[in-house]
């Protein structure tokens, strides 16, 4: 209790939940996005949630489409921040611009799981 982050659900915690049944993939992709995960070099932070993630992907815990789902959501909170300061900024972003930058940071994610 006096540390309240160390009670986090972590990608680990969530990962090991599906490799026991006790949830479901859908499930599994569902909570992971609940956790908002921020990417994190996985090479520089090996024990990053990026780089559990990673290592998930690799286990086969997750499926490549479920990798895809969680690395697009990422990239969208990711261009959303750039493109709400650029709004602020009086520079506001096209949809068409926003969608390929989401498209060019998933494909960037991806590459590093």
């Amino acid at each position: 209790m006096a540390h309240p982050r160390s009670l986090a659900v972590t990608v680990d915690e969530l990962t090991n939940r599906k490799l026991l049944g006790e949830i479901s993939s859908p499930d599994l992709v569902a909570q992971l996005d609940r956790l908002k995960l921020a990417y994190v070099n996985p090479d520089k932070r090996p024990h990053s949630p990026w780089a559990r993630l990673r290592e998930a992907h690799r286990r086969g815990v997750l499926s490549d489409e479920e990798t895809h789902q969680i690395a697009r959501r990422t990239a969208e909170r990711m261009v959303g921040r750039v493109n709400r300061h650029m709004a602020l900024e009086a520079q506001p972003v096209s949809d068409t611009a926003a969608e390929r930058s989401v498209n060019e940071a998933t494909e960037r994610l991806l590459r590093t799981l």
